[in-house]
């Protein structure tokens, strides 16, 4: 009998969850034991590696090459653009801070 879980925002979530603890797990462990409550008293059980992690993601990830690896079309991804853009993000003010924080009354130890 199979669990049909895709309207159950609760279990949809504990699986979500799961997957992300177990991913961190594997990034420093050569497997993890996920044990998952699931509703009508169920649980889901098993023991991954890592190459089996890997495996189960390989498709999301080469689905993610394409799209991240080719600019817009649409954008000017010159080097120009790309360093007036990566320099002006770091400024608080052009993000419409104010520079307050710049004189904030933090006394600074001096040596004597």
């Amino acid at each position: 009998m199979k669990l049909d879980l895709r309207r159950n925002a609760e279990a949809v979530q504990a699986i979500r969850k799961a997957a992300i603890d177990a991913k961190i797990v594997l990034s420093s462990q050569p497997s993890v034991k996920l044990d998952i409550p699931l509703p009508e008293g169920r649980r889901y059980q098993r023991e991954i590696t890592r190459q089996q992690f890997e495996t189960l993601i390989e498709p999301v990830i080469q689905r993610t090459i394409d799209p991240v690896s080719k600019p817009s079309k649409t954008q000017d991804s010159s080097p120009n653009r790309l360093m007036k853009s990566s320099s002006s993000a770091a400024r608080p003010a052009s993000l419409g801070c104010s520079n307050s924080w710049r004189r904030s009354s933090i006394a600074i130890p001096t040596r004597n």
